[in-house]
């Protein structure tokens, strides 16, 4: 069995390094030769069946003149008004042999011709695959803004070059964004350095420098340094969020009355309030990165809020669907800015945001997650100028 399973595979390698042409070609002379056999034999066997047959039973039953005395039967030469005539039998015979040997050679020429040609009619439709392809071959990762040539042809061919060039858009969308975070990135990281920088060449430039300039020296780089530690641990979620399973069932009320429990300790700095109003919902879903996504949202609900502002927090359980709720009274988000809040580093107030923290990778964290659960998220304003954010997630079956 081993061996056989081992066979079937070399052959299936093998006929995988065969051309798409050849194998084309071969695959319909396999089935043209069942079909010509099938015919030939058929042909063959009703011809010796209704035609050589009958014939001969004709002939058989038959008394022919001035031969009575040998009978049809004899394999012997009659005679009739001086000449000599050969029993039907024999000619019939040939002939249907003849036949045969002609029926079995036309099938070998027509199963010939018709695989030459599949051959050539093959290579003849195939051309426009492999001019496909050699144009892709050209395409490199600098070049994804190339587009293949709209092929007019109503066919797959069509279907195939448009949907590769779809594909060529989402890639070249997809390396745009990774390049665009990249520099963010970096740029996220080289502004604390530069600021810490700044700040020790301006301390060494004291010869003398005092108690309180050593401490405000300290205080700029540990509060840069912090800023560091709080991007890395964000790039380092963002990275590793794809490794968490999402397979255990969540009463997610609990998990979001705990989430608001833990930040509670927060709203005393800006007197807000906090209600949490939940129905009770299940979900598939991962607790830890879950928690971290509701937690974002609450956290930014908090920093962007006005002193003795409210948020509320609601858990609706419809039909098919989980839905987290977070509204704010908060500074909100000006419509032509709010389709850019959950990109990677993206600010509404660069410098309210600095002055509060973060590198604006919350929310597009946040998106990651939800996405992850099969989710969505989205954004609308409140009527009283606040945000309000709107998790969806599928109920557990």
């Amino acid at each position: 069995k081993r061996l056989y399973h081992r066979k079937g595979g070399d052959i299936r390698l093998m006929i995988r390094k065969i051309s798409l042409r050849l194998r084309v070609t071969l695959i319909t002379a396999f089935i043209l030769s069942a079909f010509c056999m099938v015919l030939t034999f058929s042909s063959v066997y009703n011809a010796n069946r209704y035609i050589v047959g009958p014939v001969l039973d004709t002939y058989r039953d038959m008394t022919i003149p001035g031969v009575q005395d040998f009978g049809v039967d004899s394999p012997n030469y009659a005679y009739n008004s001086g000449m000599e005539q050969t029993m039907p039998d024999v000619t019939l015979k040939n002939g249907a042999d003849g036949f045969t040997a002609a029926s079995y050679f036309s099938m070998a020429i027509a199963v010939l011709a018709g695989s030459l040609l599949v051959y050539f009619l093959s290579g003849y439709a195939l051309r426009p695959i492999k001019e496909l392809s050699m144009r892709i071959e050209k395409i490199t990762e600098k070049e994804l803004s190339t587009q293949l040539p709209k092929l007019e042809t109503n066919d797959e061919l069509q279907t195939l070059s448009e949907s590769f060039n779809l594909m060529l858009k989402r890639l070249e969308a997809a390396f745009q964004r990774e390049k665009r975070f990249t520099s963010d990135a970096a740029h996220e990281l080289k502004t604390p350095l530069t600021v810490i920088n700044t700040n020790l060449d301006v301390f060494y430039m004291n010869a003398d420098p005092t108690k309180e300039q050593y401490q405000n020296t300290l205080a700029v780089i540990k509060k840069q340094a912090n800023r560091m530690t709080a991007l890395v641990e964000d790039l380092f979620a963002m990275s590793s969020m794809n490794r968490y399973k999402v397979e255990d069932v969540i009463e997610i009320s609990g998990l979001v009355r705990e989430t608001a429990q833990e930040l509670d300790i927060f709203l005393d700095e800006k007197s807000l309030t906090l209600t949490v109003d939940t129905q009770e919902c299940l979900v598939l879903a991962n607790a830890v990165i879950l928690k971290q996504a509701i937690s974002n949202l609450i956290e930014n609900a908090i920093k962007y809020n006005k002193n003795g502002g409210f948020i509320k927090v609601q858990v609706k359980n419809r039909s098919d669907q989980c839905q987290i709720i977070v509204r704010d009274s908060g500074i909100g988000i000006p419509p032509e800015k709010a389709v850019h809040i959950f990109e990677p580093f993206y600010r509404v107030d660069t410098s309210r945001s600095r002055e509060i923290g973060g590198a604006g990778l919350g929310l597009a964290i946040t998106k990651d997650i939800v996405q992850q659960h099969g989710g969505t998220i989205c954004y609308q304003a409140c009527d009283n100028g606040g945000s309000c954010f709107m998790i969806t997630l599928p109920k557990a079956e």
